[in-house]
């Protein structure tokens, strides 16, 4: 069957309130969803008419299962403008997006939701399990009817028996025996007909079960697999003591027809319809154990819910300070085309940032690319320089103000810092947390709509040598819950906590919170969804993440500077940055404002950004302006893969293209 769409009505105006023409409007599911089994379109694309108006036909998320919502996204023509997200639960009926923009998902129904090959077959198996037991409750009811036949055939020997004295005497009681034996068998089929149908119940039971796991992991999928095997098991056994039945009933009727062996043949079937009842409760029993494995997939493969909090990788940290540590890097020869020698690599490596405290460039940052431990370590760009030092640097928080990694919050007295370094589960990066004073916090808000009238679930992986010091809270403006404490075992382990969250509250604050003034607390994979558990190592980071800088970051070898023309120079975001953004970016907003003296003259004078080996995606113009007329642009530059980003001068002349300002404003993660 189709999957059903509702109308969402977006409408777009300019700032004196005229119709906006030709603006495209994205709708995204924020995850997969399948309605009575087909996949819904995830993506739809509509540009605003005349009357700046774009209907997009979706699937509503109220009929979804697995709590999802639809990412709007309005791109406006022009480089200065943003595009605009708004992201919200569609309900089942034609609407605006104004009107619902602050709806939340709507609740998630059942454990797994993507229908995966495994599971599918598995149901399949089941439901031919369940064909194969109506089959054997039709030749069960066969059965019945060929005893009954028996039971009359006994009557009518009984009653010729009758007619005669003496030896009619002894064969009317032989019939009776006959039609008491064929009566039994009877009964026996009937209980074979009715466990039949309790099999046929619990292999449609264990249907559902196995349709209540769709979208499960490899665990769902070998369970599912242990689901079918014990549903065929149950179906070969209900074929079994089906036909046992049918040879029983068939031997009664005959027993009937033969006075003088009827009554051990109708002994012999009513053996035969016992065991088949026997075989009965066995496939009943394995029809409950495929139901029960069912279920118990559908349990172990909960859907993980999305996680709510920004930053969650710790990677962003637009407040930050160049903190150095370790020793000394000292490289008495020097450096030639980014090549570092030295005696001492001491622990650094690939990855890693290196601060210039001494040489030409002095407070720079570049990222190390490779290493030869104790012989040299290569820079991302190819400089050159004499006798310089460096040490090794991660971006940290430190003052006494509320200032810590985007989208979070400290007290003033903890100092934070990133670390890439012994670090568990799927991380990037982790924060290291230094309190100074009892009660110091680690706080990230999440927006109060998306969890009022929801139960709510914090954990991360926590590190720590101090017992009783550290531990998660959820804070709400009704009050908060707190997670057990580490227990100072110099470990990684697993913290969580749940809260449930009232319709009222006005805010959702979670986080961490350090009980003693001293001792160090690590922390990464922080992970904060709807649900009612989530269990060590749910982290998920959140794709395509984009972050609006709470600081502006100079791009830090440009900012500032006079140049000739260069053409393409490839350098990294991170080092740019001074480690403030993450390695592996997707694309970055940035700022620039530059000038050239003679962009007036023929040329194509310009400032141009791009990703590797890629069309110029930013370009900032100067050629024929006025002499050194400046020139603003903000727009998003792609990165390649590995977060690397190029750039290229087309200056008039010697020294004569001025880069006055070059910041990066935002980032989207991957």
């Amino acid at each position: 069957m189709p999957v059903p769409t509702v109308a969402v009505t977006v409408t777009i105006s300019d700032a004196v309130g005229a119709p906006v023409v030709g603006a495209l409007v994205t709708a995204r599911l924020t995850a997969a969803e399948v309605y009575q089994g087909v996949v819904v379109p995830a993506d739809v694309e509509v540009f605003t008419d005349a009357a700046g108006a774009a209907v997009l036909r979706v699937f509503p998320n109220e009929l979804g299962r697995r709590g999802t919502e639809w990412a709007f996204v309005v791109h406006q023509a022009g480089d200065m403008v943003r595009p605009v997200k708004v992201t919200c639960g569609v309900p089942n009926r034609d609407c605006r997006l104004e009107d619902i923009a602050d709806l939340g998902p709507y609740e998630a129904v059942g454990a797994g939701q993507v229908v995966t090959d495994a599971v599918l077959a598995a149901r399949d198996e089941t439901s031919a399990a369940r064909d194969a037991a109506c089959s054997a409750q039709t030749a069960a009811e066969t059965a019945r009817t060929g005893a009954e036949s028996a039971r009359d055939a006994a009557q009518v020997a009984e009653d010729g028996a009758a007619l005669s004295a003496g030896e009619a005497l002894g064969a009317r009681e032989t019939a009776v025996a006959a039609r008491d034996s064929a009566v039994t068998a009877r009964s026996e089929a009937q209980a074979a007909r009715d466990a039949s149908v309790d099999a046929q119940n619990l292999a449609e039971a264990a249907r559902d079960g196995a349709q209540s796991a769709q979208g499960a992991a490899q665990t769902a999928r070998d369970v599912a697999v242990l689901a079918k095997d014990e549903a065929m098991t149950s179906r070969n056994a209900a074929e079994g003591f089906a036909d046992a039945a049918s040879s029983s009933a068939t031997a009664a009727q005959d027993s009937a027809q033969s006075a003088g062996l009827s009554e051990s043949n109708a002994a012999v079937s009513a053996g035969d319809a016992a065991q088949s009842a026997t075989d009965a409760a066995t496939a009943r029993t394995g029809a409950e154990a495929a139901r029960d494995e069912a279920q118990a997939a559908a349990l172990a493969t909960k859907a993980r819910p999305r996680n709510l909090l920004p930053n969650a990788g710790f990677g962003v940290w637009s407040n930050a300070t160049a903190k150095t540590f370790g020793g000394a890097l000292s490289m008495a020869d020097g450096i030639s085309g980014g090549v570092c020698t030295t005696s001492n690599t001491r622990d650094i490596t690939v990855g890693d940032l290196v601060h210039f405290v001494t040489g030409t460039y002095a407070g720079r940052a570049f990222e190390v690319v490779a290493v030869t431990p104790n012989v040299s370590f290569t820079l991302d760009r190819p400089i050159t320089c004499d006798f310089c030092t460096a040490y090794e640097m991660v971006p940290h928080c430190a003052e006494a103000n509320s200032k810590a990694l985007d989208g979070w919050g400290k007290s003033n007295s903890l100092a934070v810092e990133r670390t890439r370094k012994d670090l568990t589960g799927n991380a990037m990066y982790g924060v290291i947390m230094h309190p100074s004073q009892a009660g110091d916090v680690l706080n990230a808000d999440v927006p109060p709509q998306h969890c009022r009238g929801r139960t709510v679930t914090l954990g991360a992986w926590v590190k720590t040598s101090v017992a009783g010091h550290a531990c998660l809270r959820i804070l709400d403006s009704s009050g908060s819950t707190m997670s057990a404490q580490h227990s100072g075992s110099g470990n990684w382990e697993w913290l969580e906590v749940t809260r449930a969250i009232t319709q009222g509250v006005t805010r959702v604050c979670v986080g961490f919170v350090l009980a003693q003034a001293s001792g160090d607390v690590s922390a990464c994979c922080p992970m904060f969804g709807l649900a009612d558990s989530l269990g060590a190592g749910a982290y998920e980071p959140v794709p395509g993440e984009v972050l609006w800088l709470e600081t502006p970051v100079p791009f830090a070898s440009l900012y500032g500077g006079t140049f000739s023309s260069e053409g393409w120079n490839q350098t990294s975001v991170q080092a740019e940055a001074g480690g403030r953004l993450p390695a592996h970016a997707k694309a970055v907003l940035m700022y620039v404002n530059c000038r050239d003296s003679g962009s007036a003259g023929a040329g194509n004078f310009s400032f141009l950004l791009r990703g590797a080996n890629t069309s110029a995606d930013f370009a900032c113009m100067v050629a024929g302006r006025t002499n050194d007329a400046p020139q603003l642009l903000s727009g998003w530059a792609s990165c390649d893969l590995s977060g690397g980003i190029q750039y290229d001068i087309n200056a008039s002349g010697s020294n004569t293209f001025d880069v006055s300002a070059l910041n990066f404003l935002g980032v989207q993660l991957r």
